[in-house]
């Protein structure tokens, strides 16, 4: 996706919390950029919120773009219409509790998403720049066959919805995890998930641990025959790189 291409967009907030001038300042940027933005339709229904995002995948907008987190995206999820969403051009982005979003477009519409804050954009002025004239350099190098995001959040999805993990590469970030609450969401991978060893794990940003090496080790620990990836650039931080998500190709696939 190139920014440079996009010509419509519009922001939505499936979770709890957003900040309403935040909201009228990127809507500013964007416009000044040449981009359309819809006006925020705001609502407290998550029937309402899963209506809202129906509607906009269903005008094909070019980016959809999620200002909210909290902890509530989830109850957004069983009012999607997913073979409308299969049928959409639209890309979404998010990031945080909508880890939740953005598994489920992955699982029953087969679709690809932008894990990212758009906030960092007011937040960080380099990342604003890459974002509107770089596009591409803002994201981690490898575009295919990721799932994950904000563990809490993926852990919450799964246990609702079955996920087949099998030959992906998973992303774990998180903000408010300690070095217990990683262990035992670990052990809930272990124990109720296919992840095996055709998966490798990229370890993102844990926000609140600030010992490197205890996440990897604790990682190590409970996936002692996975390979595991340190990328310490992708979670709660204001320079967080984006991640493209549920980009599906078979491995023996052959790319143009």
């Amino acid at each position: 996706m190139q920014i440079n291409k996009i010509k419509k967009i519009a922001f939505c907030a499936c979770s709890d919390n957003y900040n309403e001038n935040n909201i009228l300042i990127l809507k500013n940027i964007f416009k000044e950029y040449g981009i359309e933005v819809l006006d925020f339709e705001e609502t407290n229904s998550y029937e309402a919120k899963a209506s809202i995002l129906n509607n906009y995948f269903n005008l094909d907008l070019d980016l959809i773009i999620d200002v909210s987190g909290g902890d509530s995206a989830e109850k957004v999820v069983a009012y999607l219409d997913f073979e409308l969403i299969a049928k959409s051009k639209s890309i979404y982005m998010g990031y945080s509790d909508n880890t939740v979003i953005i598994s489920a477009l992955s699982k029953f519409s087969n679709k690809k998403s932008i894990l990212f804050n758009i906030n960092n954009i007011l937040k960080n002025k380099d990342i604003c720049n890459t974002f509107f004239n770089d596009f591409e350099k803002l994201f981690y190098p490898d575009k295919f066959n990721i799932v994950g995001g904000n563990i809490r959040c993926l852990i919450k999805f799964l246990k609702k919805y079955n996920y087949d993990f099998k030959n992906k590469k998973i992303i774990l970030e998180s903000y408010k995890a300690s070095l217990v609450d990683l262990n035992l969401y670990l052990e809930y991978l272990k124990n109720n998930t296919n992840i095996s060893f055709s998966n490798k794990i990229i370890v993102g940003n844990f926000y609140k641990i600030k010992d490197r090496a205890a996440i990897i080790q604790v990682f190590k620990n409970y996936f002692k025959d996975l390979e595991i990836e340190s990328y310490n650039y992708v979670g709660h931080i204001n320079d967080s790189k984006a991640v493209l998500i549920g980009n599906f190709i078979d491995k023996n696939e052959v790319l143009p």
